[in-house]
């Protein structure tokens, strides 16, 4: 009746924008000028549940689950100001934080058919200790195919959102997450 489960996955977003002109001088030649923003956003979840099944079929596994998700979030912008062949960093910087966070869910596995199973996830956390404070909620739908008694190969859609402040002596980071889509997984049953 007992289980242990361990996920990972990632999501990184990367942005920018540009800026490009010339600066008209009264009896001189234009001047190139421009300004250009990039953005980098990576976080990094890592999951390690125990479960308990409360109930068990040929057919049909369901249960409840508590562990800890860890958040691994990473920020970095830059900001340029160019001028002629002059070009200035006016802004640098960059944050991190490796976010705890305890984790409730409920999960059901279904025997369709010979080798194929469906699983559904529901997993969520609130918290409020020391420096952090945020909840998150995910799904997950997934679907796969057993080809041996300890291995399968999946494919599945997930749900995430995540709201989690971080409050530090020196600066205040809030994140508001909302992403979903496709994944594709490989399981080992052990």
């Amino acid at each position: 009746r007992w289980g242990a489960w361990f996920g990972s996955w990632r999501y990184d977003v990367t942005g920018s924008r540009t800026w490009e002109d010339t600066v008209e001088i009264p009896g001189k030649d234009p001047v190139p000028a421009g300004a250009s923003v990039q953005t980098t956003f990576d976080a990094k979840w890592y999951i390690l549940e125990g479960t308990y099944s409360f109930y068990r079929s040929e057919t049909i596994d369901t249960g409840i689950g508590f562990g800890l998700h860890t958040v691994d979030l990473s920020t970095e912008y830059k900001a340029r100001i160019e001028l002629a062949d002059t070009a200035v960093e006016v802004v640098s910087d960059q944050l991190t934080t490796l976010a705890p966070l305890p984790n409730i869910l409920g999960y059901l596995h279904w025997k369709f058919a010979p080798n194929w199973n469906l699983v559904g996830r529901f997993g969520w956390f609130g918290l409020d200790y020391k420096e952090y404070s945020g909840q998150m909620t995910n799904a997950h739908a997934m679907v796969n195919y057993q080809f041996s008694p300890r291995w399968a190969l999946g494919l599945g859609y997930q749900f995430v959102n995540l709201d989690l402040k971080v409050d530090k002596t020196d600066y205040a980071q809030d994140y508001n997450i909302d992403f979903s889509g496709p994944m594709a997984f490989l399981r080992f049953h052990f």
